[in-house]
């Protein structure tokens, strides 16, 4: 989605001055580069808040990452190993067709690992509601502990279902990864932001909230995103964002 339409566009417009707004938002990014991130980024310029929105691949990916992480004497990663492909990768990476070819490969794997499970499916693509476990949960909450050090509040989201939004409803639910993560931060005392309980009511009468062959959000999805932070924070955004025409950039 164009910046001005997504959550973080709109977050920037309805602050109307009362507050700055900056999008650390990186595609593939999880809670292992966050932690460097905040160390490295987003520390020296003080915030307030810091929204953070959690996707149920993030615990998949913390555990390549922290794989070849660098690590202090704490255990938490000081820096990330990039990818060191060369030449000919990063000319493919370009490549709609390399790309297509990765994602056809990438959902054979998982079709072969997941051979006999239950999957929820939604415009062909497999929602992974894995457990929140691993190193993920841990990583978020030092990231927590260093925020509350700075007098930062860190603001934990999650992307609800796309199946329990969209799906056929063949299959039962009993927890989702929302709900995961949600139970988690009321036990850690992490702030935690409901996103899932405003899907499932603009789900009733607006456009489709995700793409049907996609995981991400489409722009009605990203409005009730950035409405929800906006009701839940009227110190810091007083105009209800729309999705119209910018009035202007910081």
């Amino acid at each position: 989605m164009p910046f001005t339409v997504s959550f973080a566009g709109l977050l920037e417009r309805s602050a109307l001055g009362a507050c700055e707004v900056r999008n650390y938002g990186v595609r593939s990014y999880s809670p292992a580069i966050y932690l460097v991130q905040w160390t490295r980024e987003v520390r020296n310029w003080h915030p307030t808040h810091v929204f953070l929105l959690l996707f149920e691949n993030d615990v998949r990916e913390d555990v390549s990452y922290l794989s070849t992480a660098v690590i202090d004497a704490d255990g938490w990663p000081l820096a990330i190993q990039g990818p060191d492909d060369g030449w000919l990768f990063s000319q493919l990476r370009r490549s709609y067709v390399a790309r297509f070819v990765r994602m056809v490969s990438q959902r054979a794997e998982w079709a072969l690992t997941h051979e006999g499970d239950q999957e929820l499916t939604v415009g062909g693509v497999v929602e992974e509601n894995p457990p929140w476990s691993g190193p993920s949960p841990g990583l978020v909450q030092e990231l927590n502990r260093r925020m509350r050090a700075e007098e930062t509040q860190l603001v934990v989201m999650a992307v609800p279902s796309r199946y329990r939004l969209m799906g056929d409803g063949k299959l039962t639910v009993e927890r989702d990864f929302h709900e995961r993560v949600k139970t988690w931060s009321a036990e850690k005392n992490v702030r935690f932001l409901d996103l899932s309980a405003a899907f499932e009511q603009a789900s009733r009468s607006s456009p489709e909230l995700f793409f049907r062959q996609d995981i991400h959000f489409t722009e009605a999805g990203h409005g009730v995103t950035a409405a929800t932070i906006t009701r839940a924070f009227p110190e810091l955004f007083s105009q209800a964002p729309s999705s119209g025409p910018q009035r202007g950039s910081r």
